[in-house]
């Protein structure tokens, strides 16, 4: 690259003003001295610049071959002719500060205290000096030859503007004035002398003036660049230029442009400049490359002419090229590319492309004649049932096609399943005879071989052939439909597996169109086998699936939650075609799903119309929201991010804490540790976006939130929802349920008798939230109509700070909900209104209006939110090919969202011995009890609260001190009583330390005052007690099988014999083996009866021979220690009973 430097040279900034002195003793302050002024930049200067090439097209400027090849990356000029940057103006400097006054002599017996001395005056701030003035640019000629002028394009870069100003000084600041001195001290008079009085404060100084700013300098005048052509010495100030002319656009006679047909085209160019085009310098025109095109390489057009301003030219060549062939069928939807047509135009020599040619494109879209346009049918259906199919085929040419027109058109059906679980049948035996009839023609036949398609279609040999529907004639922009029923008929096919259905759509290849199939697309279709809803009472959790979810899903979440005693019910929604937490098909229950754990899958699912979607977007994110406030339903949605707008995750400080007070074992399989990423979304703008909402303010992304059902899409038929029109009429007339308390705030008049009505107070706020609990159950949108200004005829100014009135009525209002309400939160929002403004923008953020409007009135709005002593809304990101894979942080979240006095019922059902789902079942007890306690320890005395009322509102801690703990006594259910222990005191830790110093001295001294703290303590120190007395009456439940079994087996012979069963597992046995010389092979069969738990804690079945029979089923835990003991004195009697009829053989 050639750099060419002209450019003008910076000015220098001025120096910087001295700060004045201060002054003493009440002299005046010395002032500031002015700043320097920047000088001017200097211009640039002018340039002649010669251009050439010799024979080697090597770059000559001004007579120097610089030895660079044209055309190269090497060969480009750069030119820097700006003018140079005036110098900034010097700071003014600061005035000295007045000195203090001197004080005043001491009062003496004879004379009155001196007055105190003037202060001194504060010295002037210096002026700030001028910028100086930036330089002009210069003015560049570039010369070259009427043949030669292509080498202008290798000037890639000029830089000619002028120089930027130089910015004035900062004004010097006034100096303070000096303070007046304080007056002599009075004297006091004593043993009858009279005393005298003290001096006067002096008279304080004045301030200086501040010093006046710079004023900045002027901006450069830009130079020019100019072109000059040395044979005719015409001067242009701009270069030559070509862009796209006219161009056909590419069509095709059926109006489809289709994969494999050829097209060629002229194309024009236009010089749009002033200045000719280089005569005798050669451009090369091109299509350029794109993937869905083939070109030969000799496809290019070349001109030496010279082009006249304001002249088209016909580009000397006839483009040609084919469309890329597209053998392989499109999945699901119909083949849909865009194809970007584009030219370039270069000058060969120097390589200097034509911006104005390439920047062109036509954009070509690239599709099929005919498609499958449409498939609907329900994903799910009962056992037995026919799901009505409809498949759409579209001609979307002008053209008729068929073999009656002259190319083969054909669809096929096929059970991608086992073969025989699918039947296909028409809707109507005159249908059905159409079909039959059209699939007799020869060319029918043809598409059910594999080599009759110009790709061999392997598939053709795959899957079984349903059905298939040969098309003779389909006439232009027609779009037929099949109708059909498929049933699933292969009994084996369990609830929730699914079949799968393939639809092949086969045309005639473009090239031979009558001898030749292509496939050209395909669509899946998968049809679930459903169960019937049923929402059972002992039913605890719900699991809101779709065809997607697979059967073993569905199986590994309901077998874990089986070992807590956990009922589910399965709501398909690809069944039901949405989800509403109030439908009950059998309406036997308004509201069916209250305090239930429903579990919704986020993935997305083919609906019955075959479009794309998914539960959170089906069911509405204000459904779940109005769940969780109206009927405490829970909600874990497993899902993507982007899909689910709203959430809340359990209360993660409560978490953290239990995480870090959980002992080892509990930590071993804690969720959310380091194998599991949580997200947790801004709930706080979720309540503020569903408030406007209610408040009749729609504003933009709203992301969809509505008022009520009529607004929203409904997929369900409105039979199905019971009291559809009680619902939209309680939602239409919300407002209604708040007379007396919400007012019309979006009209605020000036009248005395509405502003009365609008200054309703906290008391009768409060009042009405006390006297009906049921009518703000759902949810709450308190307006306290506070006005902001105390008076009418108040002024914002600095002194009156309306920030700190609104904020204090923010504290007034949550702290008294919060004590009159402690388990949910509250979320505000706070608006003031400029009397001077339309409607549309009175509704501002708080820090947009103070100070800045003299009359405003002020409001804030309250909406309760969920709750923060347990967890309504929980949400997990997963990726779509994961959500099949349910873990255990899955089964904690379930857990977390089930009421926590359920979860403590668990602990007696629990029925198992997975350390894993029982730390995962107190873990989600114990983070639940923590943000219980949290959440109440906001409540104080003055609620007048007493032990028992705490405990009933504490539902988790009420459970925990009611619970019994004689059946895991009965049973000698160590196991759970151990991690019972680990878990209450790890909450016991966390309450322990959250307590003051106070309150622990009267937790010990005293237990009558009823607070959440010392209440929770002693809670802690009892079921602490509780638990480690019933571990010390079950000890024998810890016992080992190894131990029972070597006691039982003391007193008989061959004892060596019956430990070796015990302590070598790992020893391969065969039903030849003898395990000692006086030992037969028959007492190997002491493995069969024995009982898959005590198989398993004596680690047997490893390395067992396949001749030994042994099945080991799911490990279990024994249920009562009779039970435990019946199984081992079994065991070791068949020891004895084998060894006793081995003698008698013998």
């Amino acid at each position: 690259m050639v750099l060419i430097c002209c450019k003008g040279a910076d000015g220098k900034d001025g120096s910087k003003g001295q700060n004045g002195t201060s002054g003493r003793n009440g002299q005046n302050g010395q002032n500031g001295s002015d700043g320097g002024d920047g000088t001017n930049g200097s211009n640039a200067t002018n340039k002649e610049i010669s251009l050439q090439c010799n024979e080697q097209n090597q770059l000559i400027i001004n007579g120097e071959n610089m030895k660079l090849l044209l055309g190269s990356s090497e060969s480009q000029i750069q030119i820097m002719a700006f003018g140079g940057r005036g110098g900034n103006g010097g700071d003014g400097g600061n005035g000295g500060h007045g000195g203090e006054g001197v004080q005043g002599q001491k009062a003496t017996a004879l004379t009155r205290g001196g007055d105190g001395g003037e202060g001194g005056n504060g010295g002037n701030g210096g002026n700030g000096g001028r910028g100086g003035d930036g330089g002009n640019g210069g003015n560049v000629f570039i010369t070259c030859s009427q043949t030669q002028t292509d080498l202008f394009y290798l000037v890639t870069e000029a830089n000619v503007s002028g120089g930027s100003k130089g910015v004035g000084g900062r004004k010097g600041e006034k100096g303070w004035y000096g303070k007046g001195g304080q007056g002599g001290y009075q004297f006091q008079g004593v043993n009858g002398q009279k005393g005298q009085p003290s001096g006067k404060l002096g008279r304080d100084g004045k301030y200086g003036q501040d010093g006046k700013a710079g004023q900045d300098g002027k901006h450069g005048q830009c130079g020019h660049l100019y072109y000059r052509v040395a044979e005719t010495g015409a001067v242009y100030d701009s270069l030559f230029n070509l862009v796209m002319g006219e161009i056909k656009q590419i069509k095709s006679d059926d109006a489809i442009v289709e994969p494999g047909e050829k097209f060629s085209i002229n194309i024009q160019l236009l010089n749009n400049s002033k200045m000719s085009t280089p005569q005798g310098c050669q451009v090369k025109v091109s299509l350029i490359n794109d993937p869905l095109i083939i070109q030969s390489s000799d496809n290019i057009g070349t001109f030496t002419q010279a082009i006249l301003p304001g002249q088209t030219f016909n580009v000397p060549k006839l483009f040609e090229f084919e469309i890329k062939q597209n053998l392989q069928p499109s999945i699901n939807k119909a083949l849909n590319e865009n194809l970007n047509l584009r030219f370039s135009a270069v000058l060969t020599r120097v390589n200097g492309e034509f911006k104005g040619v390439s920047n062109y494109e036509q954009n070509i879209k690239v599709e099929y004649p005919v498609e499958l346009s449409y498939i609907a049918g329900p994903r799910s259906v009962l056992d037995g049932e026919e799901a009505p199919v409809v498949i759409g085929i579209k001609n979307k040419s002008t053209k008729p096609l068929g073999i009656n027109h002259g190319r083969l058109l054909n669809l096929r059906f096929y059970n991608d399943s086992k073969k025989g679980s699918v039947q296909l049948i028409p809707f109507t035996p005159e249908e059905n005879q159409l079909i039959e009839k059209n699939n007799q023609y020869p060319q029918s036949q043809m598409a059910l071989d594999k080599n009759n398609f110009i790709v061999k279609n392997e598939n053709l040999q795959e899957g079984e052939l349903l059905k298939q529907m040969f098309i003779p004639s389909l006439q232009p922009n027609q779009e037929i439909f099949f109708k059909c029923t498929v049933k699933i008929t292969d009994p084996s096919i369990q609830a929730y597996e699914a079949v799968n259905l393939r639809f092949s759509l086969d045309l005639g290849y473009l090239n031979d169109p009558m001898n030749k199939y292509q496939t050209i697309q395909e669509m899946n279709y998968k049809l679930q086998k459903g169960e019937t809803l049923q929402y059972k009472e002992i039913s605890d959790v719900v699991l809101v699936i779709n065809q997607e979810i697979q059967r073993e899903t569905i199986v590994k979440i309901t077998e874990k939650l089986k070992i807590f005693g956990v009922e589910c019910d399965i709501y398909n929604i690809s069944q039901y075609k949405t989800f509403r937490y109030r439908f009950d098909p059998y309406k036997t229950c308004q509201k069916p799903l209250q305090k239930k754990a429903i579990v919704i899958f986020g993935n997305n699912y083919q609906n019955f119309q075959n479009i794309q979607t998914n539960a959170p977007k089906t069911i509405g994110y204000q459904e779940i929201f109005l769940a969780a406030y109206q009927d405490d339903s829970r909600s874990y949605i497993i899902g993507q991010q982007k899909d689910i707008k709203i959430g809340r995750i359990f209360n993660y400080h409560a978490l953290e804490l239990f995480r870090n007070a959980a002992q080892h074992d509990l930590q071993q399989t804690f969720p959310y540790k380091e194998n599991f990423k949580i997200s947790i979304p801004d709930i706080e703008l979720t309540l503020w976006q569903y408030m406007k909402v209610i408040n009749g303010r729609q504003e933009n992304n709203l992301d969809g939130f509505v008022l009520n059902e009529s607004q929203r899409p409904l997929n369900m038929q409105e039979s199905e929802i019971p009291d559809q029109k009680k619902t939209q009429a309680r939602q239409l007339n919300i407002f209604d349920e708040f007379q007396g308390v919400e007012e019309n705030c979006d009209q605020l008049e000036s009248s005395a008798n509405n502003q009365k009505k609008q200054m309703k107070n906290l008391e009768e706020i409060v009042k009405f939230y006390q006297q009906n609990p049921e009518q703000v159950e759902g949810f709450r949108n308190l307006n306290t109509g506070y006005r902001v200004r105390q008076n009418e005829f108040d002024i914002i100014n600095y002194q009156y700070d309306t920030k700190n009135i609104i904020l204090k009525q923010i504290q007034e209002v949550q702290q008294t909900l919060s004590k009159l309400d402690p388990c949910y939160n509250y979320s505000s929002r706070h608006y003031f209104q400029y009397e001077d403004q339309s409607k549309e923008d009175i509704f501002n953020f708080l820090e947009g209006f103070i100070g800045k409007s003299i009359k405003s009135s002020g409001f804030q709005y309250i909406a309760r939110g969920l709750r923060k002593d347990c967890s309504q809304i929980v949400f997990r990101e997963k990726k779509e090919e994961e959500i099949n894979n349910i873990d255990d942080g899955d089964i904690y979240n379930i857990l977390k969202v089930i009421p926590v006095a359920k979860k403590v019922s668990y602990i007696n059902k629990f029925n198992g011995s997975d350390s894993n789902l029982a730390d995962i079942l107190f873990a989600a007890i114990g983070s639940d009890l923590i943000a219980e306690f949290l959440t109440y320890t906001e409540v104080n005395l003055r609620t007048g609260w007493n032990f028992v009322k705490y405990l009933n509102e504490m539902k988790g801690w009420k459970a925990i001190n009611d619970f019994n703990f004689q059946h895991l006594v009965k049973d000698k259910n160590k196991f759970i009583l151990q991690k019972f222990l680990v878990m209450i005191k790890s909450v016991f830790q966390v309450i322990t330390e959250s307590l003051t110093l106070p309150l622990k001295l009267i937790s010990c001294c005293c237990c009558c005052l009823p607070v959440p703290s010392i209440t929770v303590h002693d809670v802690c120190k009892s079921i602490t007690k509780k638990v480690e007395s019933s571990i010390s009456v079950c000890s024998g439940a810890s016992d080992k099988v190894e131990d029972t079994i070597k006691n039982k087996l003391s007193n008989q012979k061959n004892f060596q014999a019956k430990l070796d069963i015990i302590h070598r597992p790992d020893r391969t046995y065969s039903s030849n083996t003898t395990l000692l010389s006086n030992q037969p092979s028959c007492l190997v069969k002491v493995y069969d009866p024995l009982p898959a738990w005590i198989k398993q804690e004596l680690q047997l079945g490893i390395n067992i021979s396949d001749t030994i029979k042994i099945e080991v089923k799911q490990k279990q835990l024994y249920q009562t220690e009779r039970t435990r003991q019946n199984q081992i004195d079994k065991y070791v009697q068949e020891i004895i009973n084998s060894k006793n009829n081995t003698k008698a053989n013998e």
